[in-house]
C-alpha cells in the first residue's frame, strides 16, 4: 500500500505556541470539484511553525457544516479527508491566491482526534486570528440567484445586492466623516427616518445576515480578534466570487443607526445593537481601536445565548479568549467534563475572580434561577444555563429595551412566582439579618 493511501499521521507539536499551517506549494493544483474527487498532486504539506515566528499566513473563519467527507488531500505523508466546506475553501484558495501559500484552517491544522491537542490549541485561537495577515470569513458556495438583482423577493436583496451596497457606501466621501465626528466627541442627532431606514435594512439584508457564519460563537471571537477580515462567498459553477471588507460593513452598520456607542466610547462596557452582526461589529471596534477589555460575564450576557455552538461548552470556551478577567489558565478546556460541570466552574470563577474584579458579580444571578428555561438538569439554581434565552439588550437612546425573558413568558401562569409554583419550607428566623457583599451593606431584612 502506498503512503498516500494511509490516513495522515499527525506528529505531536513540539512547543506550547507551535501551530501547523497548510502549505500549498507552487506545484499545487486542485482538481475540478466533484464528490470524492482525490488530488494526486503532492504540492501540499502541513508544516509546523511557532506562532511567534514571522511566517505570513491566512486564517479561515467558517462554519464546519456537513461533516461527511467530500474530497481528499493525498500526499507522501498520507491522506487527509475533507468536508464539503473545507473542500470548497481549498478550491477557492487554489484559484484565487498566488502560491506558495500558508493557511491555517482548524479542521486540518489541529489533530481533531487528539483531545489533548485540542485543549492546548484552543487558547491560541485568539492569537492565531490576530497574527494572520488576513482572515477569510467564508460564507461558502451560494446559489447563482444570490449573484443577480431582482431574483429574490422585495423583502430581501440578493447577497450581491447587499455586498455592492456596503462596498459602494464605503467609497463615499462622507462615510468616514460621520464616524470620525463621533470619535471627536461630536454627538450626532439621529432622526426618526434614519432609525426606520436602519430597521428596514436589517430585513432587506436578511439574505446576508441570516447566513450561519454570523451566528457562531467561535466566529464571534475570530472576527473580534482578526486582523483584516474579508467576508467571501462564491458560486463555483459560474466562477463568481464576491468579497466584503468587514470594516466597510462596520461603517455601514454604524452610519445607518444599526450600531451606536455611548459618548464615553473609551470606557464602554456594553454594546447595544440590533442583531448579532451589530454586536460583533461593536466588539471588534472597541477591542481594536480603543483597547477596551471586557469581562466574561458581560460577553456571556451579550451574546452567549443568541450565538450557536455545536458543543454547549463552546458557548464558554469560545468567549474566554476575549475576556479580561477569566482566562484559559483559570478555565482549562475540558471536553471530557459534563456541560453542567463546565457551567458550574464558570459561574464560580465569575463570582470569585480577583483579576479585573467585576463590580457587580451577583448580577450573574439575574440570568439564573429555576424561573428561567433550562436545557440541562442538575445545574444549581445560581448557575445560568447559557444555552437558554437570556436578556438581549437593544440600543435605543432611552430606555434600553430587554427581550422578554422566560420568567415574563410564564409569569401569568405562575402568578409572578419565579419558582413557578414550587414550594420550599423557609425556617422561622426571629432576628434581623444583614446582607453583605464584600463587607458593604447591600440589604437588610427583619423578622421572616
Amino acid at each position: 500500500m502506498f503512503p498516500w493511501d494511509q490516513p495522515y499521521r499527525y506528529l505531536p507539536l513540539p512547543e506550547p505556541r507551535s501551530i501547523r499551517l497548510l502549505r500549498l506549494g507552487e506545484s499545487w493544483s486542485f482538481p475540478s470539484y466533484c464528490d470524492g474527487c482525490p488530488s494526486d498532486s503532492h504540492g501540499w504539506d502541513l508544516v509546523t511553525v511557532s506562532l511567534d515566528d514571522a511566517t505570513s499566513f491566512l486564517a479561515i473563519s467558517y462554519v464546519w457544516g456537513d461533516p461527511r467527507r467530500k474530497g481528499k488531500l493525498r500526499g507522501p505523508q498520507g491522506t487527509l479527508n475533507l468536508s464539503e466546506s473545507v473542500s470548497s475553501i481549498i478550491h477557492h484558495l487554489s484559484s484565487t491566491y498566488e502560491r506558495p501559500l500558508h493557511v491555517w484552517i482548524d479542521a486540518l491544522c489541529i489533530d481533531q482526534a487528539s483531545m489533548e491537542e485540542k485543549r492546548t490549541q484552543l487558547p491560541l485561537m485568539r492569537d492565531i486570528y490576530k497574527t494572520a495577515v488576513q482572515v477569510i470569513g467564508w460564507l461558502g458556495d451560494v446559489s447563482v440567484f444570490d449573484f443577480y438583482p431582482g431574483t429574490r423577493t422585495n423583502a430581501s436583496h440578493s447577497l450581491k445586492d447587499a455586498a455592492d451596497a456596503i462596498t459602494s457606501y464605503a467609497k463615499r466621501g462622507d462615510a468616514n466623516e460621520i464616524f470620525q465626528r463621533l470619535r471627536a466627541g461630536q454627538r450626532e442627532i439621529v432622526c426618526q427616518c434614519r432609525r426606520d431606514r436602519g430597521r428596514e435594512l436589517l430585513h432587506t439584508f436578511d439574505s446576508l445576515f441570516s447566513r450561519k457564519w454570523f451566528h457562531r460563537t467561535w466566529v464571534f471571537q475570530e472576527i473580534v480578534c482578526g486582523s483584516l477580515v474579508v467576508i467571501t462567498f462564491q458560486n463555483r459553477a459560474r466562477d463568481m466570487v464576491q468579497e466584503i471588507l468587514w470594516d466597510d460593513l462596520f461603517l455601514y452598520l454604524h452610519n445607518h443607526n444599526l450600531l451606536q456607542f455611548d459618548e464615553n466610547i473609551d470606557n464602554m462596557e456594553h454594546i447595544y445593537g440590533s442583531s448579532n452582526v451589530c454586536i460583533t461589529a461593536g466588539r471588534r471596534y472597541l477591542r481594536q481601536q480603543t483597547r477596551t477589555q471586557t469581562s466574561l460575564q458581560t460577553l456571556l450576557t451579550e451574546v452567549s445565548s443568541t450565538l450557536e455552538a455545536t458543543d454547549p461548552r463552546d458557548r464558554i470556551y469560545g468567549l474566554v479568549g476575549l475576556s479580561s478577567d477569566i482566562r484559559f489558565e483559570d478555565l482549562k478546556p475540558a471536553y471530557s467534563e459534563s456541560v453542567q460541570s463546565v457551567y458550574i466552574e464558570t459561574a464560580s470563577l465569575l463570582l470569585t475572580s480577583r483579576r479585573d474584579p467585576n463590580p457587580f458579580p451577583f448580577a450573574l444571578l439575574s440570568f439564573a434561577g429555576i424561573g428561567r428555561a433550562r436545557n440541562f438538569e442538575g445545574l444549581p439554581s445560581w448557575v445560568p444555563d447559557w444555552t437558554s434565552a437570556t436578556h438581549r439588550l437593544y440600543f435605543v437612546r432611552n430606555p434600553v429595551c430587554i427581550e422578554e425573558s422566560h420568567f415574563e413568558k410564564i409569569s401569568g401562569r405562575a402568578g409572578f412566582d419565579a419558582t413557578q409554583g414550587a414550594t420550599y419550607d423557609v425556617p422561622y428566623v426571629s432576628q434581623n439579618r444583614l446582607v453583605q457583599q464584600f463587607s458593604q451593606s447591600q440589604d437588610s431584612s427583619s423578622t421572616v
